[in-house]
């Protein structure tokens, strides 16, 4: 694959630049569109079909190959951080406050409603002595991360019982 995409910005103010190779990566060519929000993250769903997106809820499409981009509605306005496209039309994008966009036509893109809650336990004594146990409740396959001002965090998978 000869092709190669990157994002970046030289001056903060000026907002952000895609730049462009055909050789590997030896040569990059930078494609100006003007004043547009700092850029975050590229992706194709094929050789013809690509996404990007970047702060302020900010997303462009192309349907040429990445030789043209067009700016697409947002419902959000938080910066965007990550597009991922598994074929041309179905693809997710992720951002700050724990936004998560989705569009199934590549076209229209809607914001997944999820509940995110953040429960903080306290082990008093601490350090308690012996053996500790505790007990939570996950409703959905779940990451929960446990750590200690002595102990360094671990992050444990989880998985929600069968009733």
């Amino acid at each position: 694959m000869d092709n190669g995409w990157s994002l970046g910005t030289i001056i903060k103010e000026l907002g952000g630049t895609i730049y462009h190779s055909t050789d590997q990566g030896k040569n990059w060519d930078s494609l100006a569109y003007g004043s547009i929000p700092i850029l975050r993250s590229v992706n194709f769903g094929n050789e013809v079909y690509g996404y990007l997106c970047g702060d302020r809820g900010f997303i462009m499409g192309s349907i040429d190959g990445g030789s043209s981009w067009n700016t697409q509605q947002s419902p959000v306005t938080q910066n965007l951080r990550s597009v991922h496209f598994s074929n041309p039309f179905h693809g997710f994008i992720c951002g700050d406050s724990g936004v998560i966009l989705t569009t199934a036509d590549g076209g229209i893109f809607a914001s997944v409603k999820k509940k995110i809650t953040i429960t903080v336990l306290q082990l008093y004594p601490n350090p308690s002595s012996g053996q500790t146990t505790i007990s939570f409740d996950v409703e959905e396959n779940s990451y929960v991360k446990l750590g200690s001002m002595i102990f360094s965090e671990i992050l444990l998978p989880l998985l929600p019982m069968a009733i």
